[in-house]
């Protein structure tokens, strides 16, 4: 849809712009301005492009630390796959996922809400050092 649009200011054509048709209205030369217009928009999605390019090579990563109980264990690397299953099929920890934001959420697995190591579960641990380390792949 968004490189439709683009075409379509280059074309002049200003059908799903309507703030640009308020313009042509008022300007002669909005044909020429949507040209122009599709150039800077073109322009600043290939800038957006450059600048978040690391973010897709590690979307697999960012999409198992922000939804670690909805990947599916089959593609994340082999040495994780146990300890995710193993997150996911605990219950308790679900509902704290549900109930609190993120952050809180990763605090309390490493166990630095209490200060105290053993009230996080080892394949919690695990599981966050084999997060991290992916992320760092």
């Amino acid at each position: 849809m968004y490189h439709q649009e683009v075409r379509w200011l280059s074309r002049g054509n200003l059908a799903h712009f309507p703030n640009l048709k308020e313009v042509d209205r008022t300007q002669s030369t909005a044909a020429e301005k949507g040209t122009e217009y599709a150039q800077i928009i073109t322009d600043r999605q290939e800038e957006f492009r450059r600048r978040f390019k690391d973010f897709h090579s590690s979307e697999d990563a960012i999409t198992l630390f922000a939804q670690p109980f909805s990947v599916r264990a089959d593609t994340v690397p082999e040495e994780l796959q146990m300890q995710l299953i193993k997150f996911q099929c605990d219950s308790w920890l679900k509902q704290k996922f549900d109930k609190v934001p993120l952050n809180e959420f990763y605090k309390f697995v490493i166990g630095e809400i209490s200060g105290d190591q053993n009230t996080c579960s080892e394949d919690a641990l695990a599981l966050r050092k084999h997060i991290h380390l992916w992320a760092d792949i």
